[in-house]
């Protein structure tokens, strides 16, 4: 089976900002599509329709660096489906 990421987004933004962004997603997942994009000059838009049953995971990851004891999180929600 061969992936094609289709869209990517990383960026650092408050906690606010991250937890408004996921209700907005979650209402649409909710009504079944959803839009992502980017603020961008040139934004790049991609419509999705989610079916009415999908494959939720959750996941939280640590990792430990070396010697000084740091921690990097991170949290991944993650919907899958067959069409």
């Amino acid at each position: 089976m061969t992936k094609e990421e289709l869209f990517k987004l990383e960026e650092r933004a408050l906690r606010e900002q991250i937890a408004e962004s996921l209700r907005e997603s979650a209402d649409d997942i909710e009504f079944g599509g959803l839009t992502l994009g980017d603020d961008s000059e040139e934004p790049e838009e991609l419509d999705i329709i989610i079916p009415q049953t999908v494959q939720l995971e959750i996941e939280l990851e640590r990792q430990i660096n070396g010697d000084d004891d740091n921690r990097h999180y991170e949290l991944i929600y993650k919907l899958s489906w067959i069409e």
